[in-house]
C-alpha cells in the first residue's frame, strides 16, 4: 500500500474554516455500569426433524457396508423413525467378522468451517441404544475428515467409548470436543471439517441399535448453550454521526422465552466504560396490513431501540443490562465506512483472472495466477459450425477481467453488469476513490483508482470482441489447468448488446479520465458491436461446446446464456447507452419504438420484454435493478441528453413506486429489511436484491428529497453488516470471527487468511442449510456452500455502490465559493442530513452568525446558492447540522 493514500479504519469528525458541525450527545442518568457477559453463539445443526422425514437424506446421510455387515437403510441414507419422546436417526447393524460399515453425516456436500463456532467446538450426540450385541461390543469410533482438499482430507480418530457411560435405552448427551480430534490428529484442518463419520469399533452377529435424536456442533459441551442467544444486533461496521436513526435490535427466538422482557438500552463509550447515552426498547409488533402476511421468517421475539441523537465519534457497545447482554464492538465517525468501501472495491484486484496477485498490491494476500494459459486460450467449438469463423486463428488471448464467483468462468454479461455498478460508483462517488487509493499496479496519480479498477474488465471485454463486432460469450475452464485449460466460446447477441452498452457507458463516464484515443477507442467498439447486432437481428446463442472434439450438435439455449426477451433487454440497455454517449436520435428511436410499440408503454411487462415484475398482489413493482434492461431504465431516466419525456416520467414513476413499496415493507419486519417479498432473501440476495433496492432508493431520494427513502436504503447496509437474524457480517475481514462470514472459492482455500471485503451469498431461504435449519431467515451456515458463502461479481459491485453510497453520505459537506455574473455562488454536496447556511462578518463573537434566507437549488447532487452581489466587508460562511 501506498503511504498516504490508504483507507484509515480509525474514525475521525473533521472540521474545516468553511464548514461547522454540531456534534450533540444525549446523556443520561447514571446506571449500573457492569459489564455484561456476552452469550453464547448458535450450535451448529448436522440433524434436524422439524420437517418430519422418513430418512436423513441429500447430503445428510450415506450409509456404505460390505463384507457381510449389514445396516438398515433407506436408498443408502439412514432412516429417521418416530420412538414415541423424538424422532430419531436410528442405526441399525450387525457385524460380522470380516464386515465393515460406515455411515457419513454432512450438513451439504461441502465442508463446514468448525472454528466459526469458537475456538474448541464440541460435537454433541443425543443418544440412546435400543439393543446391545449379545457381545457387548456396542462402541464405535467417531470421525471426522477433515482438510482443504477433499481428496487430502486428515482423518481424526476418537472412541465413543471415552464420552459416554455404558449404554442403556436412557437418553444421553455426549460431547466431544475438538480438541479431542487435534489430539488424535495433530495435523487435521478445523476449517474444512467435510463430514462426520460413524464406524463399528468391532464384530458383532447380533443387532446394534443405536437412536440418534441430536446431531449438533455447539460452541461449549454444555446443554444449556445450545440454544440460539445473540441477543444485541447492531450494524458491527458502525454509523455514521448524522445518520438521523441508528436502530439496535434485542431479539430471541420465540421458543426461548424471557420471563421478563427488558425495558431499556445504554450505549457504553468503549474506551473509558462511561454510558454515554439510553433509551427505551419498544416491541416490534407487526402492522395488520395485507402485506404482511408472511413475513416473521425470522422466528424471533424482536425489541427495537433508537440511538440517533448520539452523534460523538468513538468506539461503542450497546448494553441490555436486564438481559446481562451487549452488541459487539462498534464505531461511529464520519469516515466509518471508507475501509469497507475500500475493502469491497479491491475484491475486484483480488480476484483478478489469469494474473497473479502479488506484493506489494496483495497487501499479504498473495496468490499464484489462475489460469496463466488465457493469454493463449483454446475454443471449445468447431469453428466451421459457429457463429464466428475462426479462420487459421487456434487461439486466442482471452485473459484478464475477474473470475465471475468462486469458480473460474469469465463471461461478457455478468462483468457487464458489475461494470454497470463501478461505472455508477465512478459517477456518484468518484472523488472519495482517490488515485493510489487501491494500490493497483495500474495506479497512478492522475485519476480515480476506480478507473485502472474498471479498465481491467474493459479491456477484457475487447479483447472478447471479433473485428466484425462480435463478441464471444464467456471464457470457461476448471480450476485444475490440466484437467481443463480454459476455453472460448462462440458469439452471442446477448454478449455483443452488453459489451456496446458497457463500451458506451465506459465512454460517457470515464471518457474525462482516459487519454483521448482510449477514450475514443470505446466509443469505437461500442459502435462497432452496434452494427453487428443490426446486422444480426435475431438471437444468436453460442455453438454447443464440442464433446471429445466433436461438435456438440446445435446451439447452446441454456438460459443462464440468455433467453429472447434477454436478447430484447440487452439491446435495449445497448441503444440507451449509445444515446447518451453520442446524442444521436436513432439510438433513442430504436429505445422507444421497442419500449412503447412492442412491449406496450409499461416496463412491467410485454412481449418485447417479458415479464419484468416482482413482488405480489396490487404491488407489483418493476424487477430489481439488478439487469441490463432496468440499467437502461434508470440511465435513460438520469441521462443528460433530450430524451423522450413521456417515456421518462413512465420509467421514473415505475422506480418511484418500488421504492414506496420497498420503504413500506421495511415495517412490516422487525429487521426492516427492504425486500419485495419476504421469500426474497435467496441466494446472492445482499448484492442482488438488497443493495440494487438500496440504489433505487436513493435515487428516489435525489427526486423527492423525502429521507424516508435515504433511512430505507441504508437498511440494506444495516443488514449485511451484522443487524441480521444471524448476527453475522457478511462481508469477509468484518466482524470478530466468531461473527464473521467465509467466503466460498475454488481457488481461495484458506479460510483463516481470506482477503477483506468478499460479500457471499449470504442467508438462503431455499439452500442448503434448509434441511437443518428451521427458520427460514436463519438458514446461513460457514459451509463451503455456493448458496450461501459464494462471492460474486454482480453481487459485490452492486455492493460497493451501496457502501460508496453510505460513505460518502457519512462525509462532513465541504462548502465551496465561487465567483459568478454580479456576485458569488456557494455550493455543496447533497447529504441525507440538513444542513443550513450562514455568515459572518466577525469570526470572535459567537452570535455573530445570521442565517442566510436565500433558498439553495439542487443540480446534479450539489446545492448551490447565489448571492447577488459581492459583500462590502469580509463575509465568511458555514454550514450547520441542526
Amino acid at each position: 500500500m501506498k503511504t498516504g493514500f490508504h483507507f484509515p479504519r480509525t474514525a475521525t469528525l473533521r472540521c474545516g474554516t468553511s464548514f461547522w458541525l454540531l456534534a450533540l450527545v444525549g446523556l443520561v442518568g447514571a446506571v449500573a455500569s457492569a459489564r455484561a457477559a456476552q452469550l453464547p453463539l448458535a450450535s451448529v445443526r448436522y440433524f434436524n426433524p422439524y420437517q418430519n422425514p422418513t430418512n436423513w437424506g441429500g447430503w445428510g446421510s450415506a450409509i456404505y457396508q460390505g463384507g457381510g455387515a449389514i445396516v438398515r437403510n433407506v436408498s443408502g441414507t439412514v432412516p429417521v423413525d418416530n420412538l414415541g419422546d423424538a424422532r430419531a436417526l436410528v442405526l441399525d447393524s450387525v457385524n460380522p467378522p470380516g464386515g465393515w460399515w460406515s455411515v457419513f453425516f454432512k450438513i451439504s456436500g461441502n465442508p463446514l468451517n468448525w472454528l466459526r463456532t469458537g475456538i474448541n467446538p464440541a460435537i454433541h450426540l443425543g443418544l440412546k441404544w435400543s439393543a446391545i450385541p449379545a457381545n457387548n461390543a456396542w462402541n464405535m469410533t467417531v470421525r471426522i475428515q477433515a482438510g482443504a482438499d477433499y481428496s487430502q482430507t486428515l482423518n481424526a480418530d476418537v472412541p465413543l467409548s471415552s464420552y459416554v457411560t455404558p449404554p442403556s435405552s436412557a437418553w444421553q448427551d455426549v460431547y466431544i470436543p475438538a480438541s479431542a480430534f487435534r489430539a488424535a490428529q495433530s495435523a487435521v484442518d478445523l476449517t474444512h471439517v467435510w463430514d462426520l463419520v460413524l464406524l463399528p469399533a468391532g464384530s458383532y452377529t447380533t443387532h446394534c441399535i443405536l437412536d440418534i435424536a441430536a446431531i449438533d456442533l455447539v460452541p461449549s459441551p454444555e446443554p444449556e448453550l445450545n440454544n440460539y442467544a445473540d441477543f444485541v444486533k447492531v450494524n458491527r461496521v458502525g454509523y455514521a454521526p448524522l445518520m438521523a436513526s441508528k436502530i439496535v435490535l434485542v431479539t430471541w427466538e420465540t421458543n426461548n422465552a424471557i420471563s421478563t422482557p427488558p425495558n431499556y438500552f445504554r450505549v457504553v463509550n468503549v474506551t473509558n466504560s462511561q454510558v454515554v447515552y439510553s433509551n427505551l426498547l419498544n416491541q416490534f409488533v407487526q402492522p395488520n396490513v395485507w402485506q404482511a402476511s408472511g413475513w416473521t421468517l425470522d422466528g424471533d421475539v424482536i425489541y427495537q431501540g433508537d440511538f440517533g441523537p448520539l452523534r460523538t465519534p468513538g468506539t461503542y457497545r450497546v448494553e441490555v443490562p436486564e438481559l446481562g447482554a451487549s452488541s459487539q464492538n462498534f464505531v461511529i465517525g464520519t469516515n466509518v465506512y471508507q475501509s469497507l468501501l475500500r475493502d469491497s472495491l479491491r475484491f475486484f484486484y483480488h480476484s483478478r483472472s489469469g494474473m497473479p496477485i502479488v506484493a506489494p498490491y496483495a497487501e499479504g494476500y498473495t496468490r499464484a495466477a489462475v489460469h496463466p494459459e488465457t493469454t493463449s486460450a483454446a475454443y471449445n467449438y468447431d469453428p466451421t459450425r459457429g457463429h464466428f469463423n475462426l479462420g487459421a486463428n487456434v487461439t486466442r488471448d482471452a485473459h484478464g477481467s475477474w473470475f465471475d464467483a468462486g469458480d473460474t468462468h469469465v463471461d461478457v454479461v455478468n462483468t457487464a453488469v458489475a461494470c454497470w455498478f463501478l461505472l455508477e460508483t465512478m459517477r456518484d462517488f468518484g472523488r472519495i476513490v482517490a488515485p493510489y487509493s487501491l494500490d493497483l499496479p495500474e495506479s497512478n496519480s492522475q485519476r480515480s483508482d476506480l478507473v485502472p479498477l474498471i479498465k481491467n474488465a474493459l479491456d477484457w471485454l475487447q479483447r472478447m470482441q471479433n473485428a466484425d463486432g462480435s463478441v464471444c460469450h464467456y471464457v470457461l475452464g476448471n480450476p485444475n489447468t490440466v484437467a481443463q485449460p480454459q476455453q472460448v466460446s462462440d458469439v452471442s447477441s446477448f454478449a455483443a448488446a452488453c459489451a456496446a452498452g458497457v463500451f458506451a457507458k465506459a465512454y460517457t463516464v470515464l471518457g474525462a479520465e482516459l487519454p483521448p484515443a482510449q477514450a475514443s477507442n470505446l466509443l469505437y467498439s461500442a459502435r462497432l458491436s452496434w452494427a453487428w447486432l443490426t446486422n444480426n437481428p435475431n438471437p444468436a446463442w453460442p455453438r454447443l461446446p464440442l464433446v471429445n472434439g466433436v461438435d456438440g450438435g446445435g446451439w447452446d439455449t441454456n438460459s443462464y446464456w440468455g433467453t429472447t426477451n434477454d436478447d430484447h433487454r440487452q439491446r435495449a440497455f445497448a441503444a440507451v447507452e449509445l444515446f447518451e454517449a453520442t446524442g444521436e436520435t436513432a439510438f433513442n428511436t430504436y429505445f422507444t419504438n421497442v419500449f412503447l410499440n412492442q412491449n406496450g408503454g409499461s416496463p412491467l411487462n410485454g412481449s418485447a420484454f417479458g415479464p419484468n415484475i416482482t413482488g405480489y398482489g396490487s404491488d407489483n413493482v418493476i424487477d430489481y435493478l439488478r439487469h441490463p434492461l432496468n440499467f437502461a431504465f434508470m440511465d435513460y431516466i438520469r441521462s443528460s441528453r433530450a430524451v423522450t419525456a413521456s417515456v421518462k416520467a413512465t420509467l421514473q414513476a415505475a422506480f418511484q413506486h418500488q421504492a414506496d413499496v420497498l420503504t413500506n415493507y421495511t415495517a412490516l419486519s422487525g429487521y426492516r429489511i427492504p425486500l419485495l417479498y419476504p421469500g426474497h432473501l435467496y441466494w446472492g440476495s445482499s448484492g442482488g436484491v438488497l443493495a440494487p433496492s438500496a440504489m433505487v432508493l436513493a435515487r428516489a431520494f435525489e427526486w423527492t428529497l423525502d429521507n424516508n427513502y435515504h433511512e430505507a436504503a441504508l437498511q440494506s447496509l444495516h443488514f449485511i453488516c451484522g443487524r441480521n437474524p444471524v448476527n453475522r457480517v457478511f462481508v469477509s475481514g468484518y466482524g470478530d470471527y466468531l461473527h464473521g462470514s467465509d467466503f466460498y472459492s475454488q481457488f481461495w482455500t484458506d479460510l483463516l487468511h481470506q482477503p477483506p471485503g468478499y460479500l457471499g451469498g449470504n442467508i438462503n431461504v431455499d439452500g442448503s442449510a434448509a434441511p437443518v435449519v428451521t427458520e427460514p431467515w436463519k438458514r446461513f451456515i460457514n459451509t463451503q456452500d455456493a448458496d450461501m458463502t459464494e462471492p460474486g461479481v454482480y453481487w459485490n459491485s452492486a455492493f460497493a455502490w451501496l457502501v460508496g453510497y453510505a460513505a460518502n453520505d457519512a462525509t462532513v459537506p465541504s462548502l465551496q465559493i465561487t465567483p459568478a455574473d454580479d456576485g458569488i455562488r456557494l455550493s455543496w454536496p447533497l447529504r441525507s442530513a440538513p444542513f443550513s447556511l450562514s455568515s459572518a462578518t466577525n469570526l470572535a463573537a459567537a452570535s455573530a452568525w445570521t442565517p442566510l434566507t436565500n433558498q439553495p437549488g439542487l443540480s446534479g447532487r450539489v446545492w448551490q446558492v447565489f448571492l447577488p452581489s459581492a459583500p462590502a466587508n469580509p463575509n465568511y460562511y458555514r454550514l450547520h447540522a441542526p
